[in-house]
């Protein structure tokens, strides 16, 4: 998850799997 989150935009796109 952390993968998916680095590669696409995890403040815009998902704030929770940015932050897990």
């Amino acid at each position: 998850m952390k993968g998916i989150s680095l590669g696409q935009k995890p403040k815009v796109s998902s704030p929770l799997l940015g932050m897990v």
